[in-house]
C-alpha cells in the first residue's frame, strides 16, 4: 500500500486523522505512539526527522484516540520538506500495526 502524502502550510496548526476501523474488524484500540522516520516515539512538543534524516521542525501538538482512529494536531515545518509521521497501535487482540502519512510543507 502506498504512503498517502498530505499537504500543509507551515502556518497551519490541523489535524491528521489515522483511521484504522477497516484494518481493526471487531478489534479495538488498546494504545497508540505517534513516531518519527528513525521509529523513536515524539512526545507532545516534540519534532519529527524529515524525510532525508535531518532534524526538522513539524510539531506534533497533541494526540488522541477512539476505539477505531488515531487524530494528531500537527503545527510549523519547513516549505519543501516532507516529514513521514507513523502511528502505532496496539490492540485489544494483541496486535501491533504501524501506519505512515507524508506532511509534505508547502505555502499554500
Amino acid at each position: 500500500m502506498a504512503i498517502q502524502t498530505k499537504k500543509k502550510d507551515p502556518h497551519d496548526v490541523l489535524d491528521y486523522e489515522f483511521p484504522w476501523a477497516t484494518w481493526l474488524g471487531s478489534d479495538t484500540i488498546t494504545s497508540f505512539t505517534i513516531r518519527n522516520s528513525a521509529g523513536s516515539t515524539v512526545a507532545d512538543a516534540g519534532t519529527f526527522l524529515d524525510s532525508d534524516g535531518a532534524a526538522g521542525t513539524l510539531v506534533k501538538n497533541s494526540a488522541t484516540n477512539t476505539t477505531t482512529s488515531v487524530t494528531v494536531w500537527l503545527s510549523a515545518g519547513a516549505v519543501g520538506k516532507t516529514y513521514p509521521v507513523t502511528c502505532r497501535i496496539v490492540t485489544v487482540g494483541g496486535r501491533t500495526k504501524d501506519k505512515t502519512m507524508n506532511i509534505k510543507l508547502e505555502e499554500q
